[in-house]
């Protein structure tokens, strides 16, 4: 009797790995044929093979929910047996009902339990790996906790592996589908799904639509926690200019320090990435277009023109959007802040009005030096440090109207060049410090 057994659960396990073979097959192999890239033996093997993985899926689908469904019910038949017996002596048959029943619901309980603290196990361990490679970085870790990181270390590193491992395969996995369900809607799209496409796709379409709103809530959520790190954050860097933080405000700045920094490392380089793609995008537009002016394009030009052309307009006119919108909001502010500035003229304002009226100072202050810079930028100076327009000039030491050369010093800016053309003049100037012009054609 016992070979017997043994020699189920050994046919069994065969079985079950049979299976998974297959089932990783199938999955590479629709990775490829997403890509384009099957032959003619993979077509075959992934016919053959989609519909065996297909059904056993089914099959475990349906013995999971019915274990599921057994299960859930014999634990809630224990907690009424449970409750009956509370009250007063059971009969024989609800007496032997709990005593088959809960030695079931106990050992679901255990591993349930033992799943939990193993998963709370990993997460305290990789915490405490965390911990001692930072006192290892400042060099103060003892000896005990030297042995305890280098026993520690690979348990957490293989761990991370694992859950690496895995969940790769469940993205190239939802990945695969995503793009059989893409597939078949383009050949349903052409009135060309044979009936067992069809009913592929009406297994897998809710499937992905679920993943995909899982990415979308789980984003969502993300978002949402980055935002309100990022806003606690500033709402502790502004007490701590206003004064020293309790023990606990400054433990919990010093911990969202780096993360916020983290993260907006990373924002900046997405960013940039981004930034450059689109550059890319729009300057290859831009050749291609001019080479369409000149003549006839190849196939493959005209096929990556028509694909970036919806592109560039879609980014063209997002970007005149962000453009209005953001000049919007700046006014908004500027006038928020006339409104908070008239009110503090009347009497003192609510430390709410306050923070928000030195928040938006900063903001539109901040505005005015990039304007200021960037008009310097551009002609050398937001203003000359002289008035009375080219009448200002006069006097100066090397100056002369009309075309010609120029002599002109002075401490802290000069003239560099002028061009003066009836009643319209243009002049430049630089400011520098230790450098002096001698002379220039005008």
């Amino acid at each position: 009797m016992a070979q017997q057994e043994q020699q189920k659960r050994a046919k069994s396990a065969k079985y079950r790995q049979e299976l998974k073979a297959a089932v990783d097959r199938v999955v590479a192999l629709e990775e490829l044929a997403g890509r384009g890239e099957l032959t003619e033996e993979q077509t075959a093997e992934l016919a053959e093979l989609r519909p065996k993985v297909a059904e056993w899926k089914q099959k475990k689908k349906e013995k999971d929910a019915r274990d599921y469904r057994a299960i859930k019910a014999a634990a809630d038949r224990v907690v009424v047996l449970e409750e009956l017996a509370g009250r007063g002596p059971l009969a024989e048959e609800q007496e032997a009902e709990l005593a088959a029943l809960r030695p079931k619901v106990e050992r679901k309980q255990k591993k349930k339990e033992k799943y939990a603290k193993s998963r709370r196990e990993r997460t305290v361990e990789g915490d405490r790996v965390v911990v001692l490679e930072e006192l290892a970085g400042r060099g103060e870790l003892t000896e005990e906790q030297a042995a305890e990181l280098a026993e520690l270390r690979p348990k957490v590193a293989q761990w991370k592996q694992q859950k690496t491992e895995t969940d790769v395969k469940y993205r190239r996995a939802r990945k695969a589908a995503a793009d059989r369900v893409a597939v078949l809607e383009e050949l349903a799209g052409r009135g060309e799904l044979t009936e067992e496409q069809e009913g592929e796709l009406g297994e897998l379409r809710p499937k992905v639509a679920q993943w995909k709103q899982q990415v979308r809530a789980k984003s969502v959520k993300y978002r949402r926690a980055r935002k309100a790190a990022a806003d606690r954050f500033a709402v502790l860097e502004e007490l701590a200019g206003r004064g020293p933080l309790t023990e606990e405000q400054e433990a919990e700045l010093a911990e969202l320090q780096p993360k916020v920094a983290q993260r907006r490392q990373q924002v900046r380089a997405k960013s940039v990435k981004y930034r450059r793609a689109r550059k890319a995008a729009a300057d290859r537009f831009a050749v291609l277009e001019e080479l369409a002016g000149r003549g006839p394009l190849t196939e493959e030009q005209e096929a990556e023109l028509a694909e970036l052309q919806p592109k560039v307009a879609q980014r063209r006119q997002q970007a005149r959007a962000n453009s209005v919108k953001y000049r919007k909001e700046r006014k908004a502010e500027a006038a928020r802040v006339v409104v908070l500035e008239e009110l503090a003229g009347r009497g003192p304002l609510a430390e709410e009005q306050e923070a928000e009226l030195a928040a938006l100072r900063l903001k539109v202050a901040g505005r005015g030096r990039k304007k200021q810079d960037r008009g310097v930028m551009d002609t050398g100076v937001g203003r000359p440090r002289w008035g009375g327009g080219m009448s200002g000039l006069r006097g100066r030491r090397g100056y002369r109207s009309g075309l010609g050369l120029i002599r002109t010093a002075g401490t802290r800016g000069w003239l560099t060049s002028i061009s003066v053309r009836g009643l319209s003049c243009r002049w430049r100037v630089q400011l520098c410090r230790g450098m002096r012009v001698r002379e220039m054609p005008g």
